[in-house]
């Protein structure tokens, strides 16, 4: 009884130490202000293992070289890299009939497994010598794998000390690899991110160049109208500083009339034309102003900023003196140079559209057609067309274009703005387009409207792979908040529990119903941790299946077995194990846990009534099982995320939102299908296709 207790304490024990060694690793490579988290996370590992050196190798295809990038050590163990690279790197080429084992093992993704070098195989002889070298008497090396391909590799060494690896241990150096790889990922992917920061920073430069000197009075607003910048000439025309203005909100301007506040709001552009009284904002307290007349004609320009889904993300407003029309005509030619070469800063172009005479019209005073700009090959477009070929518009974005052009042509709407693809001489361009209709005929129906194009190929290119960054961030951060708490859920009712049954004097039912929650959460952790190994697997490459003869029944009713231990009191689970077998092939396990992840799943979500598996035979020679509850439900707009990574109908509910991807990966790699159909509150039938055995098989 000693001995059984002792065993089950260290795998406790280990689990736990795993689980801790795991979060204190993502809690490091989340936190971006440690450069060294790399290192610190391998400290946690030969921490773990109680080993002495770990380190991560890097293969450079370009010169079949290998790069020592990380590595840790004991106290008191040298390091093995500068060792190492004296062999590898220097540009110096490596071949598997050098290093057949070590070499030849990590390219082919096997691990290298040595618990004594005194034993290794004679094909390893030109190893030994490096491993001696190093002092190494155990050892242990695993494949990085990258997108599927081996890009680098994992080494833990024994130096004090011989290690018998066991099958845990070789476990948890894949678990541990696999987490490296997403590491070294990221720090390549930083270094991309860093360049295309570079560029954004260039471009901000050109703006504020001409933000700074452009002479218009130019208000930048946040989502809520408060004010966060705004150009020299602005605070001209106020008559204030900045310190005095600078925050102050666009909806409590006195000089503003409320119903443009509420054209804004709605996210209409809107223009002020009015007597602006400088009395006004300092009688109010909006700003303090030193203009010394009290009067101008000031004409506005306010447009909403949105994003790509519609949102408004803040107000743009560019302001100027009615006085500036009387100005000479030198000023107005300084005026068009300033303004072409904000143009130009931005790869945009005004142009005009005649709707009566169908005629399109670019003013040649904003044109600088530069050698090597697409420019000029768009605006060539747009001079040979009849306002827009909607041929050239991509087919995903042409219905929302020609949508809302048709509502402008009518007088439905006054501007729009559209974000689109369109093919010019052979290259799909981004392009975003400012439509406004600025003079009405007399039946007060569109006659022109003028448009601003701008050339947004490269900048959307840039924030498209900014958007997948951030994903994966969010992805990954997603993961380890859930994971970090849907495994300390079980883990404190295992310990809380178990400590009550060892120190309570109480026996009988009380034990067994304490032991029964025990059992539940070791459950409940045992598939949270199958599910984590078996994405792990998804990720790092294609799952090897072991397919065979199934017997559905047979399958079925283990499954509905297991499942319906934890059910709830007032739910009920069917099987009818009296139907004749039905034989799939397919891989036993992976079948297994694909029945078990959508009884687990029904489980969850249904409170009371009943949850049903059958299995039947399709006409096309497959097999259909199904999972038919009674619970909550699915909305259209569900049924559309449900089996992707990570989503959760209900943040409460445990699990970590892997089970479904994980379900469909495993069926449809197997020749099947999987899908749901369900109505809202009124439950859910979850399906699954596989081929039927053949008599051959």
């Amino acid at each position: 009884m000693s001995l059984i207790r002792n065993i089950i304490g260290n795998k406790s024990t280990n689990s736990y130490s795993l689980s801790k060694t795991v979060k204190d690793i993502f809690q490091l490579f989340l936190d971006c202000e440690k450069s060294d988290a790399a290192k610190q996370g391998l400290a946690k590992v030969l921490e773990f293992f109680d080993a002495d050196r770990i380190y991560i190798g890097y293969f450079n295809e370009s010169d079949s070289s290998i790069s020592f990038i990380h590595e840790s050590t004991a106290e008191g163990v040298a390091n093995a890299t500068g060792l190492l690279n004296q062999q590898f790197n220097h540009k110096k080429k490596y071949s598997e009939e050098e290093y057949p084992l070590w070499i030849g093992n990590i390219k082919n993704g096997i691990d290298t497994v040595i618990s004594d070098i005194d034993r290794m195989p004679m094909i390893s002889f030109t190893e030994i010598p490096l491993l001696i070298e190093n002092n190494v008497k155990s050892s242990i090396t695993t494949s990085i794998h990258q997108e599927g391909v081996v890009c680098g590799f994992l080494g833990i060494d024994f130096v004090n000390r011989k290690h018998k690896w066991d099958e845990e241990d070789i476990e948890n150096v894949h678990f541990f690899a696999n987490i490296f790889s997403v590491v070294i990922e990221n720090e390549y992917m930083q270094k991309e991110i860093e360049e295309t920061t570079l560029e954004i920073f260039k471009s901000k430069t050109i703006f504020q160049l001409v933000f700074d000197t452009l002479p218009v009075g130019i208000e930048l607003y946040d989502a809520n109208g408060i004010l966060r910048k705004i150009n020299p000439y602005g605070l001209h025309l106020l008559g204030t500083k900045e310190e005095d203005v600078l925050g102050v909100n666009l909806f409590e301007n006195p000089n503003i009339s409320p119903s443009s506040f509420d054209k804004l709001r709605k996210g209409e552009p809107t223009v002020f034309e009015n007597d602006y009284f400088f009395d006004k904002v300092n009688e109010t307290g909006y700003y303090k102003s030193d203009n010394s007349r009290k009067v101008l004609r000031l004409i506005g320009k306010c447009t909403p900023l949105k994003d790509m889904n519609g949102h408004i993300f803040g107000y743009l407003e560019l302001v100027h003196n009615d006085a500036t029309y009387y100005k000479t005509k030198e000023e107005l030619n300084t005026n068009l140079t300033k303004l072409r070469m904000a143009l130009e800063a931005q790869n945009a172009f005004f142009w005009e559209y005649d709707i009566k005479n169908e005629q399109i019209i670019i003013d040649a005073n904003l044109l600088n057609n530069q050698e090597g700009n697409p420019l000029p090959r768009i605006r060539k477009e747009v001079l040979g067309n009849t306002f827009i070929h909607f041929e050239q518009i991509h087919p995903e974005d042409v219905e929302s274009f020609r949508k809302h052009t048709d509502q402008l042509f009518r007088g439905e709407i006054s501007s729009f703005e559209e974000t689109y693809r369109e093919e010019i001489a052979g290259k799909m361009y981004w392009l975003y387009t400012c439509f406004q209709t600025y003079k009405l005929d007399e039946e007060g129906k569109p006659e022109r409207i003028i448009c601003l194009t701008t050339d947004i190929t490269e900048q959307r290119e840039k924030d498209i792979e900014i958007i997948k960054n951030k994903e994966f961030s969010r992805v990954r951060k997603s993961f380890v908040s859930n994971i970090s708490h849907e495994i300390r859920t079980p883990l404190n009712a295992i310990l809380g529990f178990t400590k009550i049954i060892t120190e309570s004097k109480d026996s009988g039912e009380q034990a067994r119903a304490y032991g029964k929650i025990v059992q539940q959460n070791n459950e409940i952790l045992l598939h949270m941790i199958d599910s984590i190994l078996d994405f792990t697997q998804i990720e790092s490459g294609p799952i090897i299946y072991e397919k065979e003869v199934i017997d559905l029944k047979e399958i079925c009713y283990a499954a509905i077995n297991l499942t319906s231990f934890n059910k709830k009191e007032h739910l009920d689970f069917h099987f009818d194990s009296s139907q004749p077998s039905l034989f799939v092939y397919a891989d036993r396990k992976h079948i297994k846990q694909a029945i078990y992840h959508l009884l687990d799943n029904a489980n969850k979500f249904t409170e009371k009534g009943s949850i049903s598996l059958s299995y039947s035979q399709q006409d096309e020679g497959f097999a259909r099982i199904e999972v038919t509850d009674t619970g909550i439900g699915l909305t259209p707009e569900e049924i559309n995320q449900i089996y992707n990574q990570f989503y959760k109908i209900d943040d409460y509910q445990r699990g970590i939102g892997l089970g479904l991807s994980i379900t469909k990966r495993f069926i449809e790699d197997q020749g099947g299908e999987s899908g749901v159909d369900s109505v809202k509150g009124k439950g859910s039938t979850f399906w699954f296709t596989l081929p039927i055995a053949k008599p051959t098989e």
